[in-house]
């Protein structure tokens, strides 16, 4: 008799197993995606035996616009986008932020080499003048008129003196192009001072940093060098400037007696300014500085700064 027919189904890809039709004899599926199903159905007589084949129902669902593939990665697409955004603006932001550290500092040096300018150099200048007027009036061969004259020169060299600190004030524009030859140059100098060995060497592609930012890298690796030459009794110094995608870095090493371990320790000496400077110098760029060294093997600072605050995009 029909009634004491039974129905039971399953939907492969959605069902872990057989489901009782029931006296309605009908299935509902919600929240099916998009895929291939395979829908069965199997009937038992009134004993209970259930039929081995059934019938088979095979169909598929497309996916929607949202649900593909390609909307997905479209999506993933947009997101890595965004967050490539947000990286770059967040580069931008830091790197502006330090360039108007940098400024301030500058506005600060050109204030300070104005006012030497026009007090002290200028109030020196008078006297030389003026002191120069009275040695006329003395006689070549008097004691106090060669006494004088001693006083001039060292008062000139004194102004002169005076005059390359304010250049040396004004002189950050002139570092974008040329670092490192001023860097082999001083080098060169101190080294033929002290009969050293110097090299300097670049690596990777060479690219302009901004002005403010090379002539605060050049203070540190100018600092680092002096140091070296006046401290580490060392017979060679070398410098290195490894331009790379991700950072630019400094390298000053030597192969001199090395610095003490309290030094390295406490980052300096007492009444000593040259390895706290160079921190701080490297502090305002948003750089990392690290020094190593061993008794009798040399020490060597290097310097790495991110390209993205050098070059942002």
């Amino acid at each position: 008799m029909p009634e004491r027919v039974a129905f039971r189904f399953r939907l492969e890809g959605q069902d872990a197993g057989w489901t009782a039709a029931g006296p309605g004899r009908s299935a509902f599926f919600t929240g099916m995606g998009p895929g291939e199903y395979r829908f069965q159905v199997q009937a038992s007589n009134q004993d209970g035996v259930w039929s081995n084949t059934g019938a088979i129902f095979q169909f598929s669902i497309a996916p929607t616009l949202t649900q593909s593939v390609w909307f997905r990665a479209a999506c993933v697409l947009l997101a890595l986008g965004l967050l490539w955004a947000l990286y770059r603006w967040r580069m931008r932001q830091l790197a502006s932020r330090i360039q108007g550290r940098l400024q301030v500092q500058v506005d600060e040096r050109e204030r300070i080499a104005r006012e030497l300018h026009d007090t002290l150099l200028q109030g020196v200048q008078a006297l030389i003048l003026r002191f120069h007027m009275a040695a006329t009036k003395v006689g070549p061969h008097e004691p106090v008129r060669q006494l004088m004259d001693s006083a001039l020169d060292q008062a000139e060299l004194m102004l002169q003196e005076g005059r390359d600190q304010v250049q040396d004030l004004r002189a950050h524009d002139h570092f974008q192009a040329d670092m490192a030859g001023m860097l082999e140059r001083e080098g060169q100098r101190m080294a033929q001072e002290r009969g050293v060995q110097f090299a300097l060497r670049e690596a990777g592609r060479v690219r302009a940093l901004p002005p403010l930012v090379a002539h605060e890298v050049y203070r540190i690796a100018n600092e680092a060098m002096l140091n070296a030459f006046k401290h580490a009794k060392a017979s060679k110094i070398e410098v290195e400037l490894l331009y790379e995608r991700k950072e630019l870095t400094v390298v000053v090493r030597d192969n001199g007696c090395g610095l003490p371990a309290e030094v390295l320790r406490d980052g300096g000496l007492p009444g000593h300014w040259g390895l706290p400077g160079i921190s701080e110098r490297a502090e305002r760029l948003g750089a990392n500085v690290r020094w190593t060294s061993a008794p009798g093997q040399g020490s060597e600072m290097r310097l790495r700064l991110p390209g993205t605050l050098l070059w942002p995009m």
